[in-house]
Formats: C-alpha cells, sequence, structure tokens
C-alpha cells in the first residue's frame, strides 16, 4: 500500500506507526533522503492490551516463518 504515498492529488501523505522504534526509523529514513520529505510521520501509543496481543501476534509469525518453526 505504499504507492499510495505516491499520489499527487492529496492533500497529506501521513502514515501513522504504533511502534516507537519503527517511528524513529521512518524518520531517519526521510532525514537522510531516502523518503520523500513530504511524507509525514506520526506515532500513536495503543493501549498495552492491544500491545501484548500484537507482541504475541509477531513471535507466532516469526516462528512460522523461521525454518526451525517451519513444519514439513
Amino acid at each position: 500500500m505504499l504507492f499510495l504515498l505516491l499520489l499527487k492529488d492529496v492533500e497529506r501523505h501521513l502514515v501513522v506507526l504504533t511502534e516507537n522504534d519503527m517511528y524513529d526509523r521512518c524518520l531517519k529514513e526521510r532525514d537522510s533522503g531516502r523518503v520523500p520529505r513530504e511524507i509525514e510521520f506520526a506515532y500513536a501509543e495503543i493501549p498495552q492490551d492491544l500491545q501484548q496481543l500484537l507482541v504475541t501476534a509477531r513471535a507466532a509469525s516469526s516462528t512460522e516463518v523461521s525454518p526451525k518453526g517451519r513444519r514439513s
């Protein structure tokens, strides 16, 4: 969906991130010139219970795609 950020006739190009480390990384990428300056990044803190669900889901998906986690 990142291609939507390249649309010309929009008022703002905004990416909302829920992980602070990704927010910081995106800002560094923009500041270094790898991301167009017109793309804005925002950090949205989510409730702790939802954050925990995301951590659990991320761990499960990581296991699924790792060579040791796959079952033949």
